[in-house]
């Protein structure tokens, strides 16, 4: 678990690798997320991911 708050530190300190990383570890689910009948909508995706960027600041695991 140390290994992930620390993932989230660093992203959290604008570290964008860690960034990356912590996007793609949960990009299936994003994905998951963001379908509607059944196809993966473009914009609702895009606006997941901007509600992380905007909200990572205030995660507190």
């Amino acid at each position: 678990m140390a290994n992930y708050d620390d993932l989230i530190a660093r992203a959290q300190g604008g570290d964008k690798l860690a960034l990356e990383k912590l996007l793609l570890l949960y990009e299936p689910m994003i994905n998951r997320h963001s379908r509607i009948h059944g196809h993966v909508d473009e914009d609702l995706r895009q606006f997941i991911y901007l509600r992380i960027l905007v909200n990572l600041k205030y995660f507190r695991g």
